[in-house]
């Protein structure tokens, strides 16, 4: 059975744990909403699906994970899959997250962490036929890289260990150019360029907001839901490839431990919900 769905056909990647999955795995379903499927990926547990910029080859995060867990801690290791053939890029005793193709397809930055544990993460690099792995950054807690649409720069967010408060930065893929985004942006989360590198995405005290290139004018798109609980899920939003609208996860209102993926126009209009969950959808990718 090939790993990947044939392309062409516009699709939202996921990760889906749920009490009848003892594992978190990665699911697919079509842009508009409908029936989502797991994809028989060779891991027991898969998280951090994205798509490359051709829609041909799906980076993720391949291991095992603890008992109602859903992320993936045990051995993870990145890999790359297209059709019937997965390849793994990674072989070390650091932990992976967070793969992010670069717009040729041709790298992938991802998030690492130390063998040793603590919270301290880097950004590192990869060639998407495997090699080397470069690190980017040192010494804070960096996350949530993406790159941006001209192959120029890597926006991730950084957290200072001294306060834990975040922000956007941003560096060249060779490790250059280290400087912060958009200062007027304290606590903002889950940066991510919009196709035409126009406007950036990020997620500000529970709210997607869209910010244009220069960060003078902002867009309120929603206010993510509660659940019954009060709590606010991370939406890890993600553009469509023309950059109409954004898919993102949330938490149900009125239960507890279930979250679905949505979709809504870049204007904030629009809302539709892709998935019903049997308990949490996280971490949608959209593919061409």
């Amino acid at each position: 059975m090939p790993a990947l769905p044939p392309p062409p056909s516009p699709a939202v990647a996921f990760v889906r744990s749920s009490p009848r999955v003892a594992h978190p795995r990665i699911a697919v379903v079509p842009a508009i909403g409908g029936t989502a499927r797991l994809l028989p990926l060779p891991a027991p547990a898969a998280a951090g699906p994205a798509w490359s910029a051709d829609g041909r080859r799906l980076a993720f995060i391949g291991g095992g994970n603890l008992p109602d867990d859903p992320q993936v801690r045990i051995g993870d290791e990145l890999y790359v899959a297209r059709g019937s053939s997965v390849r793994r890029l990674t072989h070390d005793r650091a932990h992976e997250a967070s793969p992010a193709w670069s717009p040729d397809g041709r790298r992938i930055v991802f998030v690492r962490y130390p063998a040793s544990g603590g919270q301290r993460s880097s950004l590192a690099v990869v060639g998407a036929g495997g090699g080397a792995v470069r690190q980017l950054t040192h010494g804070a807690i960096d996350l949530e890289p993406a790159w941006s649409p001209d192959g120029r720069s890597i926006v991730f967010v950084r957290i200072d260990p001294r306060v834990y408060e975040s922000s956007v930065w941003r560096i060249r893929p060779d490790g250059s150019g280290l400087r912060k985004v958009f200062g007027g942006l304290p606590g903002a989360t889950d940066p991510v360029w919009s196709p035409d590198g126009r406007r950036l995405l990020v997620v500000v005290k529970s709210t997607l907001v869209v910010v244009a290139r220069g960060g003078r004018a902002k867009t309120t798109i929603l206010t993510l839901a509660h659940d019954a609980r009060g709590a606010v899920e991370d939406p890890q939003p993600a553009w469509s490839p023309d950059g109409r609208s954004i898919v993102f996860c949330q938490l149900r209102p009125g239960a507890t431990g279930r979250s679905d993926i949505w979709r809504v126009d870049a204007d904030g209009t629009q809302l539709h919900r892709l998935t019903n969950s049997p308990g949490e959808d996280l971490d949608p990718s959209w593919r061409r």
